[in-house]
């Protein structure tokens, strides 16, 4: 299995891949399985991370908008893999950078038995990505069925996988050049559809409900898995071990100590 990561080349973004290269490497991970997706921005970024001996990548940014800063991840893995057409291939672990890998997951447990290229799994994010979040939100079945179209997915369809909605970190096998590439579009489609609504959906999330909702849209079947969750950085610190993976985010401006 790979693991990739997909940022921008810049010190931000140094700092959390050393972080997550280091917890990988520190589980045995091959260097040449840590894949690294820049797009170019200061070299002194990427030669620092090279340094690692991971594979290291980087792309100039042509993305036909550049408003909407999530849609870089699927547009860098779109690159990666029309670059070369045998790694759509590979089994990949697509991660955030602001991700500690504390275990590795149990690919060879019982939900596991074998890779299916029509089964991806992932982290559990039914709380804010789901059928059922989205409808309890104001003016949630408008900004629903209009997302849902801007996407080519029915609403059965989405409530179909309403106990299944996965992002954050996914197992992914046999992904394709023009997933990725439909993913980074919509997901800005997406976001020029919400931005300026009035309403108390997560806006955020974008290219997360592209990236499952076109899961849906190549016919590929979304699982949470239990072994994909995570701690965030708001949680007890005894989650840390109670998961195998830490993800450094969920702080707020309004938090306090």
């Amino acid at each position: 299995m790979k693991y990739v990561m997909a940022q921008p080349a810049v010190p931000r973004f140094e700092w959390e891949v050393k972080g997550a290269v280091y917890s990988l490497l520190k589980l045995r991970v091959p260097k040449e399985d840590i894949i690294i997706l820049f797009s170019r921005h200061e070299e002194t970024v990427v030669e620092e991370i090279k340094k690692l001996g991971v594979s290291v990548h980087t792309y100039q940014d042509e993305r036909y908008d550049f408003e909407y800063i999530p849609s870089l991840k699927p547009y860098l893995m779109y690159r990666y893999l029309e670059e070369d057409v045998s790694r759509e291939n590979e089994t990949y672990f697509f991660m955030d950078s602001d991700v500690i890998v504390r275990k590795e997951p149990s690919v060879e447990g019982a939900e596991y038995t074998r890779y299916d290229q029509r089964i991806w799994y992932g982290s559990d994010c039914n709380g804010y990505l789901s059928y059922d979040y989205i409808i309890q939100c104001k003016d949630g079945q408008q900004i629903l069925e209009d997302m849902a179209y801007i996407v080519g997915v029915s609403i059965e369809e989405i409530k179909l996988i309403n106990s299944q909605n996965i992002g954050a970190q996914y197992i992914m096998t046999k992904p394709s050049k023009e997933y990725f590439h439909k993913v980074y579009i919509d997901s800005i489609k997406l976001w020029k559809y919400i931005k300026n609504k009035d309403t108390n959906y997560q806006k955020w999330c974008q290219e997360m409900i592209s990236t499952l909702w076109n899961m849906i849209f190549f016919e590929v079947m979304p699982r949470v898995s239990e072994d994909l969750e995570f701690a965030w950085a708001t949680d007890s610190r005894l989650d840390w071990y109670e998961n195998k993976i830490y993800h450094n985010a969920g702080v707020t401006n309004d938090m306090k100590d």
